[in-house]
């Protein structure tokens, strides 16, 4: 299988979550991922509801998230 350009996987909606967590740890679980929604992406909604646990971390400081929740 031949692997696209960054551009086009990227457009795939395909995203690197860098191992190091850069969260911002004050911000909540909502608020990280308004400030990591891309324009023309999935919204915040729609990851809501691929990853329905996100639900009830919403108002949960990034900072008091586990690792794995994070």
């Amino acid at each position: 299988m031949r692997s696209g350009s960054a551009r086009t996987t990227s457009r795939a909606g395909v995203t690197l979550v860098p191992d190091h967590r850069a969260l911002f740890t004050r911000l909540t679980t909502l608020e990280n991922l308004r400030v990591a929604d891309p324009s023309g992406g999935k919204g915040v909604e729609d990851m809501l509801d691929l990853f329905p646990p996100l639900r009830t971390k919403a108002g949960v400081a990034a900072g008091k998230l586990s690792g794995g929740e994070q």
